[in-house]
């Protein structure tokens, strides 16, 4: 039976190139637009082995994601955590 992973992202782009790569190593791949849309299919269906979660998305951004998945049934799933943010101070270097 493949993993499942939960894959939010706002960006249609991201969702589809990062899907594409997921499923090309055999994973099984639920797509989420944005945090709403992510905590909407988690609880729905809790069974992701873990979550891919863009930080900056509208309606529910990762961070809010990831406060209220702390405490609850999901904290164990594991979560890679990305952003295509850059701060300022750090694009000038």
């Amino acid at each position: 039976m493949p993993r499942r992973i939960l894959l939010a992202d706002y960006s249609e782009l991201v969702r589809h190139v990062l899907q594409d790569h997921l499923m090309a190593e055999g994973y099984d791949v639920v797509v989420a637009i944005d945090g709403v849309d992510a905590w909407e299919r988690l609880n729905r269906d809790g069974a992701f082995d873990a979550i891919v979660l863009d930080l900056e998305m509208p309606a529910m951004d990762g961070r809010e994601f990831l406060a209220r998945r702390a405490g609850s049934l999901f904290e164990t799933i594991p979560v890679v955590a990305m952003s295509a943010f850059i701060a300022e101070s750090a694009a000038d270097t």
